[in-house]
C-alpha cells in the first residue's frame, strides 16, 4: 500500500507538471503560472515529507511500568480515565489491557495489527502501515492537508487546460488543440484523481472535525458505550467528551502544537504535550507525555458540583 501511494502520487505530480503544465505555460511569464508551479511542487514535497514521518514515527508506546495515578495526585490535577467491566468479577475497574497484561493510560487502546497499546490511539491506517496516535497524528493531519492541496491543484490545472482547449475549439484556434499524448495523460489523471480527491478530502474533513473537539476516531465511535469514567477515586458518568477544552484553538494545540505558525509545517521532533500544573517529578510515569490529558473546565465544574 505504501509503495502504491508513493507511486500514484509521483505519477500524478510528474505527469501534471511535465506533460500538461510546463508544455502549456512554459516559460512561466505570468504570476498565475508561477504560482501554480510553486504551489504544485511545494504541496507535493510537503505531502511526501509528512507521509514519511507518518510511517517512521512511533505513534506512542505505553511505558511498561505504567500504573494508574494515585488519588493524592488526582486531587491536584484533574485526570480522567475510562472504567471497564472486569470479566472475572463483573466489577468496574481501571482501563486494563488483557493482551499486554498491563494498565492502559487514558485514551490508549490496544491495536491488534501492531500487537501493542498505542497512546491516544486514533485508528490503524493501512495507508501508512502504522497506527495513528499521540506521536504521529500531527504528521497524519498535515499529510492529509497537503494531499488535498496537491490533488486539488492538479485538478485545477487539468480543468484550466481543458477550458483553454474547448474555448480554442469553439473559436477555431487550431494552435490551442490538445495533442493525442497529452489527451491520454489528462484522461488517465482524471480517472486516478477522481477517487483520490474524494477519499482524501472526506478523510481530512473527518480528521478536522475530530481535531476541533479534541476527540479521536475511536472515542467518536464508542462515545455512547464509554460513559463511565474514573476521577479522583470515584466513578463519574458523563454524556459528553471530557477532553474537549471548550475552545477549538486549545483543542488544535493539543495535537499540532502551541504555535499556529508551525501547524502545517513538518516537525521531526514534535510530540504534543499538555500543560502541567500541580504535580512535578519525573518519577511519576503517569504524567509523562501522552500518558495523561487535560479535561475541559466545563467538565471540571460538573465534577465538583
Amino acid at each position: 500500500m505504501v509503495v502504491c501511494i508513493i507511486g500514484t502520487t509521483l505519477f500524478i505530480h510528474l505527469t501534471t507538471m511535465f506533460c500538461i503544465l510546463v508544455p502549456w505555460l512554459w516559460p512561466l511569464r505570468t504570476l498565475l503560472s508561477k504560482l501554480s508551479f510553486l504551489v504544485l511542487n511545494a504541496s507535493t514535497s510537503l505531502l511526501l515529507i509528512n507521509y514519511y514521518l507518518c510511517i517512521v514515527s512511533n505513534p506512542g508506546t505505553v511505558y511498561s511500568y505504567y500504573q494508574p495515578p494515585p488519588e493524592t495526585a488526582l486531587e491536584l490535577t484533574p485526570v480522567m480515565d475510562y472504567l471497564e467491566v472486569d470479566p472475572a468479577t463483573d466489577v468496574l475497574s481501571p482501563h486494563y489491557c488483557h493482551s499486554c497484561q498491563r494498565y492502559k493510560p487514558p485514551r490508549a487502546h490496544h491495536c491488534r495489527y501492531c500487537s501493542r497499546c498505542i497512546l491516544r490511539m486514533d485508528h490503524h491506517c493501512s495507508w501508512i502501515a502504522n497506527c495513528v496516535g499521540h506521536g504521529n497524528q500531527a504528521h497524519f493531519i498535515r499529510f492529509l492537508f497537503w494531499s488535498c492541496i496537491s490533488c486539488w491543484c492538479c485538478v485545477l490545472v487539468i480543468v484550466a487546460r481543458l477550458e483553454v482547449v474547448l474555448v480554442g475549439a469553439v473559436r477555431g484556434h487550431s494552435n490551442l488543440e490538445m495533442e493525442s499524448g497529452e489527451l491520454i495523460i489528462v484522461c488517465m489523471n482524471v480517472v486516478v484523481l477522481t477517487p483520490m480527491v474524494t477519499m482524501v478530502s472526506m478523510l481530512f474533513y473527518n480528521q478536522i472535525q475530530l481535531l476541533l473537539t479534541n476527540e479521536t476516531t475511536i472515542e467518536n465511535l464508542k462515545k455512547n458505550r464509554y460513559s463511565s469514567y474514573s476521577y479522583a477515586g470515584r466513578r463519574v458518568d458523563l454524556n459528553e467528551n471530557p477532553y474537549d477544552l471548550g475552545n477549538w484553538f486549545e483543542n488544535v494545540q493539543q495535537v499540532l502544537g502551541e504555535n499556529p505558525l508551525f501547524w502545517l509545517l513538518p516537525n521531526f521532533q514534535f510530540h504534543s504535550k499538555p500543560s502541567w500544573s500541580g504535580v512535578s517529578g519525573d518519577e511519576e510515569v503517569w504524567h509523562r507525555d501522552g500518558h495523561w490529558f487535560p479535561i475541559g473546565t466545563h467538565v471540571q465544574r460538573i465534577l465538583h458540583e
